[in-house]
């Protein structure tokens, strides 16, 4: 089963509405991120549930529904729309914070880091 990462807003009012956005991201698609036609594409392909309002206050569910009233969007929730796929790319790329083996000349010994988070 895919894993998936859940980017929860934290706009005023908003609270509610969050984005599920599937793993398996290639670093060209990572890339794509910068173009308006590639975006709407990989938002279409890789969100897999999502809770979005409208600034009139209409639940938006689907991905499509949030392509197509996209400028019904309240400013500040279509900016955490527009940066949600980065967010959980962000985070996946650091695997949510995996310990990985560090060798440390000094010491002679290897020591355990831990990546650091996005807060996003």
């Amino acid at each position: 089963m895919p894993q998936t990462v859940v980017v929860q807003s934290e706009i005023e009012g908003y609270e509610e509405c969050f984005v599920e956005v599937a793993d398996g991201w290639t670093v060209r698609e990572l890339n794509a991120l910068a173009d308006p036609e590639a975006w709407r594409e990989l938002w279409l392909r890789k969100v897999v549930a999502l809770s979005v309002d409208t600034a009139d206050g209409e639940a938006l569910t689907e991905p499509q529904q949030v392509v197509d009233r996209y400028d019904d969007l309240d400013v500040a929730l279509a900016r955490f729309v527009n940066t949600s796929l980065s967010a959980a790319v962000g985070y996946m790329a650091t695997l949510g914070g995996a310990k990985r083996r560090v060798s440390s000349g000094a010491t002679g010994s290897p020591t355990m880091s831990r990546t650091p988070k996005t807060t996003n």
